[in-house]
């Protein structure tokens, strides 16, 4: 079977709520492809849900690792540590978001999400940049 149909097959019993399954599926695809970080991603979210929050942030390492730019999963390391109570240590992830130059819902629920975590943090210095229009 190809990494993607794992992919998709993890997908479906994530949405499901059985995380046993989504995550052998997740684990299947990343042992047929190693460089797939989509499926780093989507293990880490299973991680996360299930509580092992540790192994989720080093899962999205993985993902970032390979895919440096993927925004989704240095939003979701930031939350990950949020919830460990150490948002201190994601500065990457803040400042991927901070030069976010789109508009939309998952924009501006980011720049909240910042806003919240600065406002418990050591980083109150931070002040995320105002989105601007794209001139390209």
């Amino acid at each position: 079977m190809h990494a993607a149909a794992h992919i998709n097959l993890g997908t479906l019993y994530y949405n499901r709520q059985e995380y046993a399954l989504a995550e052998r599926h997740y684990r299947s695809a990343i042992q047929i492809d190693p460089r797939y970080a989509l499926a780093y991603f989507d293990l880490g979210n299973v991680l996360n849900e299930t509580g092992r929050v540790e192994e989720a942030i080093t899962t999205y390492k993985a993902a970032i690792q390979l895919a440096p730019t993927y925004a989704d999963a240095h939003y979701n390391i930031a939350l990950a540590y949020e919830k460990m109570r150490r948002a201190a240590q994601s500065p990457p992830a803040l400042a991927l978001l901070r030069k976010a130059r789109h508009h939309g819902p998952w924009t501006v629920h980011a720049r909240h999400q910042i806003q919240r975590i600065l406002q418990g943090d050591t980083l109150s210095s931070y002040t995320p940049a105002k989105p601007t229009e794209s001139t390209g």
